[in-house]
């Protein structure tokens, strides 16, 4: 499936996402082999307990956006494959995902050796706050083989 849209959110986040509480967690279908230079670190919704409110972040209306900021450190990937949303979809009771989409949002300008590809198209160059949004079922994947930490928020969400 081809990307949906690109553009630039235009918003500010009123956080400072250097500081939030990151911690790795393993994802079972796209890190099998608990290895460290595969997925990054991230801060949820769900281990937020209502201490942000990041729907000003939801520009389209999506019903039960749900938020995750993303840190990959250099050296770092994220392997293609396409998300299987099994946490969202448990938590808001959902058999189907065809529904469902991702919006990926790039929290700083681009640095040399970030990288970012979804539906066959690459993504390079991108400025804080451009975004890609993407349908359940488009492949994409992503890495650091940069010097510096690339910083993300993935937004998930139901068309409304």
């Amino acid at each position: 499936m081809p990307v949906l849209q690109t553009g630039n959110l235009d918003v500010e986040l009123g956080v400072d996402f250097h500081l939030l509480p990151y911690r790795r967690k393993a994802d079972a279908v796209i890190d099998n082999m608990n290895n460290p230079a595969v997925l990054g670190e991230m801060y949820a919704d769900m281990d937020n307990d209502g201490r942000h409110d990041f729907g000003h972040l939801n520009r389209w209306a999506w019903k039960n956006m749900a938020w995750c900021f993303y840190r990959l450190n250099p050296g770092c990937l994220v392997p293609g494959h396409v998300d299987h949303f099994a946490n969202y979809m448990k938590y808001y009771n959902m058999a189907d995902r065809g529904r469902i989409v991702r919006s990926l949002v790039f929290l700083e300008d681009w640095k040399s050796g970030h990288y970012f590809e979804a539906g066959g198209q690459a993504f390079t160059k991108w400025r804080a706050m451009d975004f890609v949004t993407w349908s359940h079922d488009t492949y994409h994947l992503g890495g650091n083989l940069g010097t510096e930490i690339r910083y993300t928020v993935q937004l998930t969400g139901i068309i409304a």
